[in-house]
């Protein structure tokens, strides 16, 4: 057996050990998950309490962002899986689309609450009811941006091999870069446009006591902080794809042409990711599990 063939039979079964622990430690992951829940939900009461101290708030607020970015969640899962499947993304393009999707987060609460509390009207429970539409959108984008990541892995895999030509040498070609603006633009807006729930109570919160900009200053800083985390993992996504990328090289350097089966991989991934939250979407109730918190009177 070669070096390369050894070195790719290593990383396979590190891969396959660390889903069946992964499956194995399910248990431990829904506790954990859980037990976020319930400190995302004393941060919510703490958000809607620390309207009198700006400061405080601020920081709860960012405390929040930190957590709630910690706990399950649809986006980071699509954003860890377009970093680990795409070989052109790098550490920093993992930084600013994180940064960017939590910011979008925050914009997309800020405009719903905007448009809806403050334009129309509505009360802060009915806007968190329109949330689930926003989510059925999400999720159907995350779908279509699937499929679309498939259709480019499955155009770039019947393109002819060029990366060497007759000199021997290796030569780069725009088909082996299938991650550029659009891919990386759908990813952030995909994730990005459902509002954080904690987030538009905060600011439903905000405009019954008269302090919206307080309200909204405390939403971004919340960003920062679901920027923070969620970077932490998008980068650490990067490294795994790495150092599984270091054990396909072979011994005369040369990197075999897996990169579009992983792609296309990576493209399904999230395409079953979408269409699994749309269908369990559908069968749950309109609700928010932060709801059955007490609010604000006239919240």
């Amino acid at each position: 057996m070669s070096v390369a063939a050894r070195r790719r039979l290593i990383a396979f079964s590190v891969i396959m050990a660390l889903g069946v622990a992964a499956y194995f430690l399910q248990p431990v992951f829904q506790s954990f998950s859980l037990q976020i829940v319930l400190w995302q939900r004393e941060l919510h009461r703490a958000l809607t309490l620390g309207f009198s101290d700006w400061a405080t708030l601020l920081t709860i607020s960012f405390a929040y962002g930190v957590f709630h970015a910690a706990g399950p969640g649809h986006g980071k899962a699509v954003i860890a899986t377009y970093l680990a499947s795409h070989d052109s993304t790098s550490r920093r393009t993992a930084v600013w689309m994180s940064a960017a999707s939590s910011l979008v987060q925050g914009l997309s609460a800020i405009m719903l609450v905007t448009i809806l509390i403050l334009g129309l009207g509505w009360v802060t429970r009915q806007a968190m009811g329109s949330v689930y539409w926003v989510e059925q959108a999400s999720f159907t984008m995350v779908t279509l941006l699937g499929g679309w990541l498939c259709w480019r892995a499955i155009k770039r895999l019947r393109q002819p091999d060029r990366h060497h030509c007759c000199d021997g040498h290796a030569h780069s070609s725009p088909e082996t870069a299938p991650n550029d603006w659009r891919s990386a633009a759908g990813v952030i807006f995909s994730v990005g446009i459902r509002p954080c729930s904690g987030a538009v109570l905060m600011l439903g919160a905000g405009l019954l006591l008269g302090q919206f900009a307080l309200g909204v200053a405390g939403v971004l800083v919340m960003s920062l902080g679901t920027a923070l985390t969620v970077s932490a993992l998008a980068i650490l996504s990067v490294y795994a794809r790495e150092w599984a990328q270091r054990w396909a090289v072979s011994s005369d350097n040369t990197q075999h042409p897996v990169g579009g089966w992983i792609a296309l991989i990576g493209g399904l991934v999230i395409m079953l990711l979408g269409i699994s939250l749309l269908i369990a979407s559908g069968s749950q109730p309109i609700t928010s599990p932060l709801l059955n918190t007490p609010p604000l009177r006239g919240l």
